[in-house]
């Protein structure tokens, strides 16, 4: 539904600055960084402790704007990063971290409003999701594995996705 509505599309605002095109922006989602030290270290960094996976930069970014910094991207097309849609041989367990990292996220920043989403609308989220993976996906391969990391949000997200 995100996806559709578009609410998933960065608003860049490009500007130009020495023949360099770049925008400023919430949270940077991508590897190739370049970090003050300054900010860097104000932060400590990303928090792979908490965030073992999923929410780390968004995290981080969050901790940086709280302390002042900006981010920004620079309009390159000198690096490509595609994976070719590739699934890898542990989406299952990053279904799971994807989602207690975006709860432990919103119980840090958002405590009040993780009570209007947890457990129930979370619960109704992933029931949709499932009947949506039955419905559309044809390849049985695929659906056996969304089928499961899915069946898995369902059993744990009323105990904060653990198992």
């Amino acid at each position: 539904l995100s996806h559709l509505l578009r609410l998933d599309q960065i608003p860049y605002r490009w500007q130009m600055h020495d023949r360099i095109k770049f925008s400023y922006v919430d949270v940077v989602f991508t590897s190739p960084l370049l970090v003050k030290a300054e900010a860097w270290h104000s932060t400590g960094g990303m928090n792979s402790i908490d965030f073992p996976f999923s929410d780390c930069d968004v995290d981080w970014a969050k901790r940086l704007s709280l302390l002042g910094f900006k981010m920004g991207v620079v309009e390159t097309s000198d690096v490509v990063h595609d994976n070719q849609a590739a699934l890898s041989e542990w989406s299952h367990r990053r279904a799971i971290d994807f989602h207690q990292a975006r709860l432990k996220y919103f119980r840090r920043y958002r405590p009040s409003s993780i009570f209007l989403i947890w457990p129930i609308l979370l619960l109704f989220r992933h029931l949709i999701e499932l009947i949506a993976i039955r419905l559309f996906v044809k390849d049985q391969q695929k659906y056996g594995r969304l089928f499961g990391q899915y069946s898995t949000l369902i059993r744990t997200c009323l105990f904060d996705y653990s198992r």
